[in-house]
């Protein structure tokens, strides 16, 4: 079993997984564990991707960011990939609580190992940081290519918007 049928067998037990997070009694490798396992499931998988913003997913990540570092890491890269063909919820991402504080902090850790900050991508595509279209230009290649909008937000301000176009492109990660 694997690929598309392991997706959708997953998403029976994104709850329970999330759970997991939420515990204060989950060691901390496993819970990198989970958010890794979520972050591939997520790339490949629409059923995933749903279950995960059904058990409000983003959320739960923003409040458990900063329980370490390499977490943190993980969280921002499963929030990206979630961002993939949902322009709902990119649009949505600076309106969750937090999620500015939060995601700045994490853009201030080492990303060594990391091809990129993904912390500031995410505020970058979010509207929340000003666009550095090189950084931007140079992750078309690996993450898929942007297509840069001008979006209004419900507060009447003009953003920046980006969407991925590449589907199949995959990021450059050290085993971190």
């Amino acid at each position: 079993m694997g690929g598309l049928e392991a997706g959708n067998a997953l998403s029976i037990y994104i709850s329970k997984f999330l759970k997991m997070l939420e515990s204060k009694d989950i060691d901390h490798n496993i819970k990198i564990e989970i958010i890794r396992m979520l972050s591939t499931s997520v790339c490949d998988n629409k059923t995933v991707h749903e279950s995960l913003m059904n058990n409000n997913a983003i959320s739960l990540f923003i409040d458990i960011v900063k329980e370490g570092d390499k977490l943190a890491r993980w969280i921002c890269y499963t929030i990206l990939l979630m961002t993939r063909d949902n322009d709902d919820l990119l649009v949505s991402l600076p309106d969750f609580p937090d999620f500015f504080q939060t995601i700045s902090y994490a853009e201030s850790l080492s990303w060594e190992g990391w091809q990129y900050n993904i912390a500031r991508v995410l505020l970058q595509i979010a509207g929340l940081q000003k666009p550095n279209f090189d950084l931007l230009r140079s992750i078309e290649t690996d993450y898929g290519y942007y297509d840069e909008t001008l979006d209004k937000r419900a507060d009447g301000r003009r953003r920046r918007r980006h969407k991925y176009r590449n589907t199949d492109a995959k990021p450059k990660i050290d085993n971190d």
